[in-house]
């Protein structure tokens, strides 16, 4: 007989698996999937998985960032009720209820692989306008992440070396960048190169981050130059020249940064409550600083800051908190990144290719990438993925510590 306890019913690999692929089955739109309403259920069910302090703080400031939020709205009478408070309110539900299902990294592993793996499904059956008609479309704006997470985890689960995982990770960025997604094939590569610089070897935090810098930064001055060399082919390159008023790779490829930056210099404390409060002074700042950067002409990226509907466009949640928000709603999104960028640093054993995979990818979301769809969740999923990874590296690192001495007493008695 196992010495191991009984799952419940809601802890089981099956139940994850499906809770997983609900969560990409549109309920109340994508923004509430099913998995939103099972969630409550699941909250009275959740027991005390131990010291996850992460989880607390950011749980924390994520209420923090909707009160910000609901008080800059009234401020400046725009609607309390915005996108960004309903992605707030659904990360804070399933940061609550997952935690009853997701007991340990595998299951936390599992539930985002049959994630993505129901957003593959989701993309392919109703999908959205972008990403229909050509396969270029249907992977820059559906399946590109997804089938990058189902291929590592699939990996991992065999408990293949590392190699494979970042070979895997290689070949997809290598495909995303062939098909015009440029910011899919860095986040693959980086997260390949600090695969194979730390991946499951125990220490060497210090040294995993050095190298990894090195490494990116010779990525983001070698990639752009094997692009236009026309190593990825002629389209490739003839693509990318003719985007060359889009954003520095620094500013991750999007224009709207600098609108976003004017705007907090204008209000940096309690925000404008919405974006669509800037004003044409607001703009013509933004457009000052874009072509401080070096991006251009304004005909070339005014079209994105300021839609042919009239609306404005920040595009990424952390400047996007700012503007609307102030500066408390800014400070939970910037520890997310501050999260995810310290677990992919200290993550360690099978699972460490997941991780490092979502962890940059969540980082990378919510720097250049609004609330939308389901994001809610998959930060969710990401921040409980990150804290259980904490926990068992450091539950590892202390059996290794005290394992030490012993073997060292009884290499000396004998």
């Amino acid at each position: 007989m196992s010495d191991k306890p009984a799952l419940s019913v809601h802890q089981r690999p099956a139940f994850v698996r499906a809770l997983g692929v609900l969560s990409n089955v549109p309920a109340i739109g994508m923004g509430i999937p099913a998995s939103a309403l099972i969630a409550p259920f699941l909250i009275p069910l959740r027991r005390a998985p131990g010291r996850m302090p992460w989880l607390r703080i950011l749980g924390i400031w994520a209420v923090v960032s909707i009160v910000a939020h609901v008080v800059a709205s009234l401020a400046n009478g725009t609607p309390v009720l915005s996108g960004s408070v309903g992605q707030l309110a659904v990360f804070l539900l399933m940061l609550a209820a997952l935690p009853s299902s997701l007991i340990t990294l595998r299951s936390s592993a599992q539930f985002i692989g049959w994630f993505a793996a129901g957003a593959i499904l989701y993309f392919l059956t109703i999908g959205i306008d972008e990403g229909r008609g050509t396969f270029e479309g249907l992977w820059k704006y559906g399946i590109a992440f997804p089938v990058t997470i189902v291929a590592v985890y699939a990996l991992s689960l065999r408990g293949t070396a590392r190699a494979w995982p970042a070979f895997a990770l290689f070949a997809v960025g290598a495909l995303g960048i062939f098909l015009n997604f440029r910011s899919h094939g860095l986040i693959c590569f980086v997260a390949a190169l600090l695969l194979l610089v730390k991946g499951q070897n125990r220490g060497g935090a210090f040294r995993a981050v050095v190298s990894s810098l090195a490494g990116l930064a010779a990525l983001m001055w070698i990639l752009p130059q094997m692009v236009t060399a026309g190593v990825f082919g002629d389209a490739v390159r003839a693509r990318t020249l003719a985007q060359s008023a889009e954003g520095p790779l620094l500013l991750g490829g999007r224009t709207e940064p600098p609108l976003s930056i004017a705007a907090i210099l204008e209000n940096p404390i309690a925000g404008w409550g919405s974006a669509q409060n800037l004003t044409d002074d607001t703009i013509a700042h933004g457009s000052q600083i874009a072509q401080s950067l070096g991006l251009g002409s304004p005909s070339a990226y005014l079209g994105y800051w300021v839609r042919s509907d009239g609306f404005i466009s920040l595009h990424s949640v952390f400047f996007s908190s700012w503007v609307e928000g102030g500066i408390l709603a800014a400070v939970f999104p910037a520890l997310l990144v501050a999260f995810f960028a310290y677990s992919a640093i200290v993550v360690r054993g099978r699972w460490s290719a997941v991780v490092i995979l979502v962890s940059i990818q969540s980082a990378w979301d919510i720097l250049f990438s609004p609330w939308s769809t389901n994001k809610g969740v998959a930060v969710a999923a990401a921040c409980i993925a990150c804290a259980w990874a904490i926990r068992e590296t450091r539950a590892a690192r202390t059996a290794d510590a005290t394992r030490l001495p012993a073997l060292t007493a009884a290499s000396v008695i004998r």
